[in-house]
C-alpha cells in the first residue's frame, strides 16, 4: 500500500483543493504504478508560515511538499511518478509551476 504525505501552507487551500490534490495523487499513482487508487493513502497537512526551509534558510510559504512511500517501483517509474505528481499537484493547488517539491522513497 502506497502512502503520500503532503505538506501545504496553513489556511491557503480550501478543502476542495485538498481533495483535488488527493485525487490527483491517487490517479497518478494508479496510472503509473498500477495500484488500485482506493489503496493509496494520502495525508494533507498544513504547516505554519515560518516553517519551510531550504538549505537552512527560510523560504516563502507558497510551496507544496509531496513525499511518497511506494513499494516495488522501478527507477523509471519513480521518475515518471515524480514528474507527474509535481505537475498534477501544482495544477490542483493553483500555485506557480515550480512550487511543488516531490520525493519518492521505497517502502
Amino acid at each position: 500500500m502506497a502512502r503520500y504525505l503532503v505538506q501545504v501552507p496553513r489556511d491557503v487551500l480550501a478543502e476542495s483543493r485538498k481533495a483535488e490534490v488527493a485525487n490527483a495523487i491517487a490517479v497518478a499513482h494508479h496510472e503509473i504504478i498500477g495500484d488500485d487508487p482506493d489503496s493509496v493513502q494520502i495525508a494533507v497537512t498544513e504547516i505554519d508560515a515560518g516553517c519551510f526551509f531550504a538549505g537552512g534558510r527560510l523560504i516563502e510559504c507558497d510551496h507544496v511538499f509531496v513525499h511518497g512511500y511506494v513499494a516495488g517501483a522501478t527507477a523509471e517509474r519513480k521518475q515518471a511518478l515524480i514528474a507527474r505528481l509535481s505537475a498534477d499537484v501544482t495544477r490542483a493547488v493553483d500555485f506557480d509551476p515550480d512550487s511543488t517539491w516531490t520525493t519518492i522513497s521505497d517502502l
